[in-house]
């Protein structure tokens, strides 16, 4: 049985400036979200700029690695521009990979 919410869904920060006013607040709580683009209009970026601003010790995050470059880049990139926190990694945000091996 699916009980009706008591309170309305909470918002996600992007700490982009100017996204949250357009989107009143950010995005909204519990929703699946699926970010698209060319290579280099900056999902990857955009994504782990939200993850890493709601990530907390009460909030895990988790990042699904799909048709993109190793994690291990990713993170490499990511601590190298100043926008990781290697304590949050593993953690309070996980990397996973998903992706399918098309050959088999």
């Amino acid at each position: 049985m699916i009980r009706p919410r008591t309170k309305p869904l909470g918002k996600l920060p992007t700490s982009i400036p100017g996204l949250d006013s357009i989107l009143a607040g950010g995005i909204p709580e519990l929703s699946i979200n699926i970010i698209t683009g060319p290579p280099g209009s900056g999902k990857t970026i955009f994504t782990q700029q939200i993850l890493y601003t709601n990530a907390s010790t009460q909030h895990k995050a988790l990042y699904l690695v799909t048709l993109s470059e190793p994690s291990v880049k990713l993170l490499h990139y990511l601590h190298f521009c100043g926008q990781i926190n290697q304590i949050f990694v593993g953690s309070t945000v996980i990397f996973l990979k998903v992706s399918i091996d098309w050959q088999s």
